[in-house]
């Protein structure tokens, strides 16, 4: 059973979280972080594969964590909408 990751943007954007058009050399953006009271860009958000972390807070983890903690919803939930929208692949 393989599972495919939602295009991080689109989650984010769904989000209404504004993200730069380009990334740094790594494939990260760089946010200003949700988490905490946030004056310059402290988050990086991997552009493939979803994996943040905030040097502000520390708070990090996968694309699934990153929207669970901004809307709330079980860790079942999250996964299910950041991964195939819930359907498993073939």
């Amino acid at each position: 059973m393989t599972y495919r990751t939602v295009n991080p943007r689109l989650i984010l954007q769904a989000l209404g979280i504004t993200l730069p058009n380009r990334t740094n050399s790594k494939g990260y953006w760089s946010i200003l972080c949700p988490f905490h009271n946030d004056n310059k860009p402290s988050l990086n958000l991997h552009s493939r594969d979803g994996h943040f972390h905030c040097f502000g807070c520390g708070e990090s983890g996968q694309l699934w964590r990153f929207y669970q903690l901004l809307t709330g919803k079980s860790e079942k939930e999250a996964k299910k909408h950041c991964y195939n929208g819930g359907r498993h692949g073939r």
